[in-house]
This record gives structure tokens, C-alpha cells and sequence, in this order.
């Protein structure tokens, strides 16, 4: 759950420096991007394979504060996006699709044959970066009040 908040902690490193005049040069953000590109691949990781444990396609995964709680948030209403016609898509796949979002707009900057507009580019992609990742750590904010207080997990 803690995990959006470091991205934008990642993202918003990267925009101070470049909106307080500091005009980073490019090898100074590669630091902070590779930080973002781990960070969304755990995600990814992580996302990916709650959802796919929902969808029937892997068996067991662990849960760090015992099987209990986390079958009991997955297994909640809250835990499904969309249900119908067979086909359930469960929330975990909202996180996993805005976790690939970050790791492509990490990647975009990095891409060969951007060199002439790639601090162009960085900028653009860096807000793209903070939206999402916003977004991503107030969502965070309300699922883990729901997990407590709803769900009682």
C-alpha cells in the first residue's frame, strides 16, 4: 500500500528540480527514474499476480500479515471492479494498468533516438508521472480506509 507514495515521492523529486531552476542535466534524473522503473515493476509484479491468482490462471501467493487478511480484502465486494456475464475483473488489475502506466512513462525518456527532445519529453512525461502516481496514492488513501474500517481487515 505504501508503494504509490514512494513513486511520488520519486516523481516530485524530479519536478522540483526541474521547476526550481536547477535545469537538471539528464544523468542527474537517472537516478530517480530508475528508482520509478523499480518501483513500478514491483507494482506491476505484485498487481499482476493478485489478479491473475483471481482469475483462476495462478495457485497460492503469500500474504505478509497472514492469508486471513488478504483473502478477506480479494474476496470482498470491495475487491472486484466489475462482476458479470463471467467475466470479473477485480481491482487489482486498476492497479496493475496504472503501474504499467508508470513504468512506460518512466521508460518513454529512455527510449533511443529521443536524445534531441528528450528533456522535452522528461518534462512532459514527469507530469503525466505526478498525475498518475497522485492519483495512485490517494486511492491507496481510501482503500486502506476501507480495508480498516469496511472491511476490518
Amino acid at each position: 500500500m505504501l508503494l504509490p507514495f514512494y513513486i511520488l515521492f520519486a516523481v516530485v523529486h524530479l519536478l522540483l528540480g526541474d521547476l526550481g531552476g536547477h535545469h537538471r542535466h539528464w544523468h542527474d534524473a537517472l537516478l530517480a527514474i530508475s528508482l520509478l522503473l523499480l518501483l513500478a515493476t514491483v507494482g506491476v509484479i505484485d498487481t499482476g499476480s493478485i489478479t491473475l491468482k483471481r482469475w483462476g490462471l495462478l495457485c497460492n501467493l503469500t500474504c505478509p500479515l497472514g492469508a486471513d487478511g488478504c483473502d478477506k480484502v480479494l474476496n470482498s465486494p470491495w475487491g472486484t471492479l466489475f462482476q458479470g456475464d463471467g467475466l470479473s475483473v477485480p481491482l487489482s488489475f486498476a492497479g496493475f494498468l496504472a503501474y504499467s502506466a508508470v513504468l512506460i512513462m518512466a521508460l518513454v525518456p529512455l527510449l533511443p533516438g529521443l536524445s534531441e527532445n528528450r528533456g522535452d519529453l522528461a518534462r512532459r512525461t514527469w507530469w503525466g508521472l505526478f498525475t498518475v502516481s497522485l492519483g495512485m496514492a490517494v486511492f491507496s488513501l481510501v482503500l486502506v480506509g476501507l480495508m480498516v474500517f469496511k472491511i476490518q481487515a
